[in-house]
């Protein structure tokens, strides 16, 4: 599981076997750190149409409890190839699979990141989602790579996103997915380019709550 105390977030692996796979989930032991729990779903001949996911988290709560139980079932339309290939790389499919689940805990997590090589609209996109929008991971890049940069760093333009988060009442976390921007970073600069990840990221909040309309 990650680091990240105290929710230690679930790391959920996949393998596809010829027309089988295997799900599994290692997590923390109820949110304690000093065990390890792991999981294993192995579905052999599966049916057709049906398919399985490991959410994350349960729900949300402080810290946030990881996921229990079997995996949740969800409907495939189409072969194998058409579905891994198209299936919820439009904002239409991801809100379709959201609601036929119909279960408060599972949502839809955005990343900039992605939708900034997508070419799509995405303050278009993320008024279409609404408030099934449950996390962001919030990264930049040039169009070309998805190459994880600070915001600002990259070709998105921000402050329309933020408020289009205000416009739909997004009142979650804003989860940077920079790493590769401060693995390049030496050591002897990196407290201060933490520092000013840290400012970023507080300048978007503040454009998100309405300051900085300016800009």
């Amino acid at each position: 599981f990650e680091p990240d105390a105290p929710n230690f977030t679930p790391r959920i692996p996949g393998v596809v076997e010829g027309c089988n796979y295997k799900l599994s989930i290692l997590k923390s032991n109820n949110g304690g750190p000093e065990s390890t729990q792991r999981y294993f779903f192995e579905y052999e001949n599966p049916k057709a149409g049906q398919g399985h996911f490991i959410h994350t988290y349960q729900q949300d709560g402080n810290p946030l409890p990881s996921f229990e139980g079997e995996p949740t079932r969800v409907a495939i339309e189409g072969d194998l190839d058409t579905f891994s290939r198209t299936y919820s790389s439009a904002p239409e499919e991801l809100i379709d699979l959201v609601d036929s689940l119909d279960d408060e805990m599972v949502g839809i997590c955005w990343d900039f990141g992605h939708g900034n090589l997508s070419a799509t609209d995405q303050n278009e996109s993320l008024r279409l989602v609404g408030s099934r929008l449950k996390a962001l991971h919030v990264n930049d890049n040039d169009k070309l790579k998805d190459r994880h940069l600070l915001p600002f760093y990259g070709e998105i333009d921000w402050p329309p996103l933020m408020r289009t988060l205000r416009e739909i009442g997004y009142q979650n976390d804003l989860t940077f997915e920079c790493t590769p921007f401060l693995d390049r970073v030496p050591p002897a600069l990196r407290q201060k380019a933490l520092e000013h990840t840290v400012e970023v990221g507080e300048y978007l909040i503040r454009l998100v709550q309405g300051e900085d309309e300016s800009l």
